[in-house]
């Protein structure tokens, strides 16, 4: 679209001006300052090379010059590279030393942003009630981002440990932020956790409601993955409140989508059910059996 070409064309210009800066600095303070903005650069495009490369250099200039911010942001950076690269027992370990920075600085800021990414790897490596307190001292952020990313994974915890009641309000809390910040992805994503949570607690209408805003998300981005799940999760909860036609029509819909997808075997069986369930058993028969050479 052109709003996601104009973004791209201003990533670029801002890269562009970063390495410039990066290039003509002789000063390391200023090389500092640089390299947290091409990092921030490097996040956002989600190029893991660059974000790696900002990160070791920040940590060598922070210990040439025998700077704190410099190497907090060094440590933050690298943790964050290390937990997307599967390295997350690593990416504990750098946190915890930016965490310690930040403690020592005693700057409440810099002390949530650690915390936040400390969640992150802990969430990693399967400590959810380490990383369950680590994004609520993180929710002291002013950072917007950080606020909606603590609040997605507060919901996330929550509900792998049964407490959807919880899991709905940081999934609300998110989707404040998201909306606010106008990063349609991420709300989409929200929606559907939202859409997920609500099943589970039987509030169905309020499972529709999230999965139709999902959807409509899905098709204004051209996300097929999301377009997907979210029709194959509206089928169901249509068939949950017993608008078998409905359903049938939405999983219809759901198995044209999965064409060429590893959830293809579930559209099928779903479809089958709503076939037996409207008594075409010879239809059934045959999607049972295409999804279960599927599932093998």
């Amino acid at each position: 679209s052109a709003a996601t070409a104009q973004r791209a064309r201003a990533f670029d210009a801002a890269l562009l001006t970063a390495y410039r800066a990066l290039w003509l600095s002789a000063d390391d303070t200023h090389r500092r300052d640089a390299l947290l903005r091409l990092s921030q650069i490097a996040d956002a495009r989600n190029d893991l090379e660059l974000l790696r490369a900002t990160a070791a250099e920040l940590l060598r200039v922070g210990g040439v010059i025998q700077d704190d911010l410099t190497l907090f942001h060094g440590h933050l950076r690298r943790a964050g590279t290390l937990v997307r690269s599967g390295n997350a027992d690593r990416a504990v370990a750098d946190a915890l030393e930016a965490l310690g920075i930040a403690q020592r600085l005693t700057q409440p800021e810099l002390i949530a942003q650690a915390h936040g990414t400390l969640g992150t790897a802990q969430l990693a490596t399967g400590q959810l009630g380490a990383a369950r307190n680590a994004f609520e001292l993180a929710l002291t952020s002013s950072d917007s981002n950080l606020q909606l990313r603590a609040n997605a994974n507060l919901g996330s915890i929550a509900g792998m440990t049964g407490n959807l009641e919880s899991a709905l309000t940081h999934f609300d809390a998110a989707l404040t932020v998201a909306r606010a910040t106008q990063n349609f992805a991420v709300t989409g994503a929200i929606l559907f956790n939202l859409g997920a949570t609500a099943e589970k607690l039987h509030q169905l209408e309020r499972a529709e409601r999230g999965f139709r805003e999902a959807i409509s998300i899905a098709q204004t981005l051209g996300n097929a993955a999301m377009l997907l799940q979210g029709t194959l999760a509206l089928a169901k909860i249509h068939a949950s409140r017993g608008h078998w036609g409905t359903a049938f029509n939405t999983a219809s819909e759901a198995l044209e989508l999965a064409q060429g997808s590893p959830l293809l075997p579930q559209a099928q069986y779903l479809l089958g059910e709503l076939e037996a369930r409207l008594c075409g058993f010879e239809a059934a028969a045959e999607l049972y059996a295409s999804a279960l050479e599927g599932f093998h």
